[in-house]
């Protein structure tokens, strides 16, 4: 019996990059580097690498199997049913999900997520659902009765094939995510998809201290920012950070643009879309049109509507994550924002009643205790937190004379 499983899952076939988990990186192949550092994970009592059934697969079971890890074997296009087997064939009551394609998985980092998703008593605790971290570090922690719960309820082919997203989206389920640096470093792409970060991918492990030195995910980022070739390489995004959490839906924006209120909200929440990067799918939704938004929001679908037309704009929208900014005088569409199905988060000056599941405030002052919500809310307060642009954040602060 194991409380905490690491779940690996990995097979041959691959659309733009056939057989990448046995392709070599640095001399060792890219499976076999992911398995080491699993097994270094903190709180995880077991590795296990679910493989799909048949002989084209074979070669990966055998690679697990060389690697130390328990190997499990179920439907290829089934993911979460492997899962499930994985989990019940160890006797998980913990599954931490890992995928093969990365090589560069930092295992403290992965013990953090273990860590949130204990301390919380969450359903689910993630790192890369925001793009926090560098693409290539993320992981998931879930319960063996969500999985059970997802195999039994989950009705389509999508929920079936990314295992986590049925828990992502259900209303019921608390999602925690682990706070990271964001910023610049949500550019970094350290996972294996293509011929190209392949490349980019061997380079870096054989410049990387051998062992557990060369683990830590800063340690990667000094490797790869310490040549400018490799910053340049690893910039290069293709895919849509989200992708390997199976979150395809944009990212909802809700602020406002008032000539005489709101011009605030627009442009600390541009601030926050500009930190998602370009690679990030973001739709803004504008309360007032008084004034010109386009140049605030240049790579966001946007659009404006009056106060009394928000709920009904916002009936349309379909996303992965609902943010809302607004000034005190527009009423929160709490019960129109969870009909969307979505992770709520509130952006917001003063205290009081949010129906969302996170709430960011940046008073220098910490102020978590003027908040009031479901149980699972999170507080984010202090100044540590405020939406500031980069160039105005690259400047040093300088305390008043004569103090606050």
């Amino acid at each position: 019996m194991s409380d905490t499983a690491v779940i690996v899952q990995a097979r041959m076939g691959s659309t733009r990059l056939p057989g990448k988990v046995l392709r070599p990186l640095a001399g060792h192949t890219a499976l076999s580097r992911v398995l080491e550092r699993c097994r270094a994970i903190p709180g995880a009592d077991v590795v296990v690498c679910c493989v799909p059934e048949g002989p084209a697969d074979d070669p990966v079971a055998a690679e697990a199997a060389r690697s130390g890890a328990v190997v499990t074997r179920g439907p290829e296009r089934d993911v979460l049913a492997r899962y499930l087997i994985a989990a019940r064939h160890v006797g998980a009551r913990t599954i931490l999900r890992v995928t093969s394609d990365c090589p560069l998985l930092d295992p403290a980092l992965a013990g953090e997520v273990i860590a949130l998703y204990q301390s919380k008593r969450a359903d689910l605790a993630c790192n890369d659902l925001l793009p926090l971290f560098p693409h290539g570090l993320g992981c998931e922690a879930f319960s063996l009765a969500w999985l059970e719960r997802a195999e039994r309820e989950a009705a389509t082919d999508y929920d079936h094939e990314h295992v986590s997203t049925f828990i992502y989206h259900h209303p019921q389920a608390s999602v925690w995510h682990l706070m990271g640096p964001g910023g610049a470093l949500a550019r970094h792409r350290w996972t294996l998809d293509t011929l190209e970060d392949l490349a980019l991918l061997d380079k870096v492990a054989a410049r990387l201290p051998s062992g557990p030195a060369g683990w830590p995910w800063r340690e990667t980022l000094r490797v790869v920012e310490g040549d400018p070739d490799l910053a340049r390489d690893s910039a290069r995004a293709r895919y849509p950070r989200g992708h390997r959490m199976g979150v395809t839906r944009p990212i909802l924006v809700v602020t406002a643009a008032g000539h005489e209120w709101g011009m605030g909200h627009a442009v600390r929440t541009s601030a926050l879309v500009a930190a998602m990067g370009a690679a990030t799918r973001v739709r803004v939704l504008a309360v007032g049109a008084e004034v010109p938004l386009r140049a605030s929001f240049p790579a966001a679908r946007l659009s404006v509507t009056t106060e009394g037309g928000l709920e009904r704009e916002l009936a349309a929208e379909t996303p992965a994550l609902a943010v809302v900014d607004l000034p005190p005088r527009i009423a929160r569409p709490w019960a129109a924002l969870r009909r969307l199905g979505a992770p709520v988060a509130a952006v917001e000056d003063f205290g009081g009643e949010v129906d969302a599941d996170v709430v960011f405030n940046g008073s220098v002052v910490e102020c978590h205790h003027l908040f009031r919500g479901p149980s699972h809310l999170q507080v984010y307060a202090g100044g540590s937190y405020a939406l500031i642009r980069p160039d105005f954040a690259a400047h040093p602060w300088v305390p008043p004379p004569n103090g606050y």
